[in-house]
């Protein structure tokens, strides 16, 4: 799993995507790494390991599924994903001032 910096809660700097792999080796592992979900965080089971990562190669026997923005996609068998720390800018409207809010 990918996760990008912006809704990351293990970067707290930008420096990469939060890469994590999950390996349960049997149903308790599923089970307990099913309640870390629920009840703290899934990162704090000893059957996940997360780093931030810059390039991540993918390589499968087929077509690999993914989501981008919610979106589901299926990519090449061989791809290589990128973190671009400013891939682009967005233009948006200036919040109202603070003394017109209360």
């Amino acid at each position: 799993m990918l996760i990008s910096p912006m809704i990351s809660r293990a970067l707290e700097e930008p420096v990469g995507l939060e890469a994590a792999a999950m390996n349960p080796h049997d149903a308790s592992d599923a089970f307990r790494l099913a309640a870390h979900a629920l009840f703290d965080d899934w990162r704090h089971d000893p059957a996940v390991k997360t780093k931030p990562a810059r390039r991540i190669r993918v390589s499968a026997r087929s077509r690999v599924p993914a989501v981008l923005d919610g979106e589901p996609i299926l990519l090449p068998a061989d791809s290589t994903v990128k973190f671009l720390p400013k891939a682009f800018r967005a233009l948006a409207p200036r919040p109202p001032a603070a003394e017109d809010t209360v």
